[in-house]
């Protein structure tokens, strides 16, 4: 059935200079679904949400795809004016020629213009099969699980400790850290990461928005975005949170390199994480020194 009509966005230029634009439209015509094909300057301008909403008729099943910018340029301003101007999102769809096709392929115009129809296809089908929805109201909890204190965990903490959200750390050691505890100083300012470690270690005694779970372990956890309901224990007792958001930040760990270089064989070859070990004891004095990455 033919009553898709697509808007070809040259945005003055910068996208048909790569993209071979009469082969799009030529492609775009022999498609059955297809209803007209335009061709604009630049959408994004005056009057141009107003002339693609013309194009979607009232009491027809009339879509449109309009091939322009990313989201991130002017693209998700221009569905808004389309949802301002009565075209529901089920009725539109916007297909990245620009950044994802001219821009990034600007030595390749070949390459470029496939891309710009393989993109084309993948909006046609999507808009095809595209159905009404409703909006749905979801009820979340503010209050935010962190899983790990290491630096990642840490940082996340308390990022969202100075907006006011309260957040529940669950660590499985003893105190926060990580690996950030095994190393001997830490970037960007060559600290002490005991330093970093005892200042977060304060602020989750001190700052109300942050609890601290040592020893924890996750028994069960359900829910949706917005709210999860999470069992775990600390300490040996049995706590149950509901949090809006889950923030998993386990961590890393050292690799150790057996079966290369013959590690484990020869006693001056170790892991970054071993000679860290040696840093934290003191000097590591060596007339010469490897490093493998």
């Amino acid at each position: 059935m033919k009553n898709i009509t697509v808007f070809l966005c040259t945005c003055f230029d910068e996208i048909n200079r790569v993209v071979d634009y009469n082969r799009l439209r030529s492609h775009l015509s022999d498609d059955p679904r297809v209803a007209a094909v335009m061709v604009a300057r630049g959408l994004c301008g005056s009057g141009g949400a107003e002339e693609i909403a013309a194009s979607v008729k009232d009491g027809d099943d009339g879509r449109v795809l309009v091939a322009a910018c990313s989201p991130l340029g002017r693209g998700d301003q221009l569905m808004r004016d389309l949802d301002r101007l009565g075209v529901p999102p089920f009725r539109r769809q916007l297909v990245d020629l620009r950044e994802g096709c001219a821009w990034i392929h600007a030595n390749n115009a070949a390459a470029a213009t496939e891309k710009a129809l393989d993109l084309l296809n993948m909006g046609l089908t999507a808009l095809e099969h595209k159905e009404p929805s409703e909006d749905v109201t979801v009820k979340i909890a503010r209050e935010v699980l962190v899983v790990g204190a290491g630096p990642a965990g840490m940082a996340a903490a308390t990022a969202l400790a100075r907006c006011g959200i309260d957040v529940r750390v669950l660590e499985r050691g003893a105190q926060p850290g990580g690996m950030l505890g095994l190393v001997s100083r830490s970037y960007p300012d060559n600290a002490d990461p005991s330093e970093k470690i005892a200042a977060f270690r304060d602020m989750a005694v001190s700052d109300p928005h942050i609890t601290f779970h040592p020893r924890a372990k996750i028994m069960s956890a359900r829910g949706y975005a917005g709210n999860f309901t999470v069992r775990f224990t600390t300490d040996g007792e049995e706590l149950q949170v509901n949090a809006g958001a889950v923030i998993i930040a386990t961590g890393g760990r050292g690799f150790p390199p057996k079966g290369y270089y013959r590690y484990g064989e020869i006693q001056e070859i170790v892991s970054q994480i071993e000679l860290e070990a040696r840093f934290r004891k003191g000097p590591v004095k060596k007339e010469n020194a490897l490093f493998i990455q």
